[in-house]
């Protein structure tokens, strides 16, 4: 079986490269000017996003299937009713 997580660090360690986390909770004091940034981004259409509709509960249980697989495309959403 494959090894969970990471593996191959001599690579890393031949290569004199650097493996290094990002916790965004660290950066909290920055949040408002990024957002604002984000927002800015969003706007010029800079940025965009994909999202994946399923429509009906009873499809709900597929849906989360297809984040398992990974064969959703953007931000999945299962549309339960018309209503807003």
């Amino acid at each position: 079986a494959p090894v969970p997580g990471p593996y191959n660090f001599s690579n890393l360690l031949m290569k004199r490269a650097r493996a290094q986390g990002f916790i965004v909770s660290d950066y909290l004091d920055r949040k408002e000017p990024a957002v604002a940034k984000l927002i800015e981004w969003h706007k010029e259409g800079r940025i965009r996003y994909r999202t994946d509709l399923v429509t009906g509960l009873g499809r709900a249980p597929q849906a989360i299937n297809r984040l398992f697989a990974g064969s959703n495309r953007g931000k999945l959403i299962v549309k339960v009713s018309e209503e807003p």
